[in-house]
């Protein structure tokens, strides 16, 4: 089969292929299994690293979840407080205020 720019000689893959040579020293399929037990070591250490700073990010979110809490106790207890004072203090207040206003 010729194509029709460059003039060559078109063949399909069967026919130009080469049989498959095994190297009798198995010295690269060693090297692919050196070179994998590193490449699985590393990922090992990664998953080690990734694991300890979700454990630390953890430690930040509880603290701040604490936080959050003791700051919206702290706040009801203002509001509370003020609530009460508000309360008591609402009513003398009133009185001065008609008193002035006469």
């Amino acid at each position: 089969m010729a194509s029709k720019e460059t003039g060559e000689q078109l063949t399909n893959p069967e026919e130009s292929a080469e049989a498959y040579r095994h190297p009798a020293d198995h010295s690269w399929s060693l090297q692919i299994m050196l070179d994998l037990k590193g490449s699985v070591g590393e990922l090992k250490e990664a998953i080690r690293t990734l694991q300890k700073d979700s454990e630390k990010q953890g430690n930040k979110l509880s603290t701040i979840s604490h936080q959050i809490y003791a700051s919206g106790v702290v706040l009801f207890i203002i509001l509370a407080v003020g609530g009460f004072l508000i309360d008591k203090l609402w009513g003398p207040l009133m009185k001065a205020l008609e008193h002035s206003s006469h």
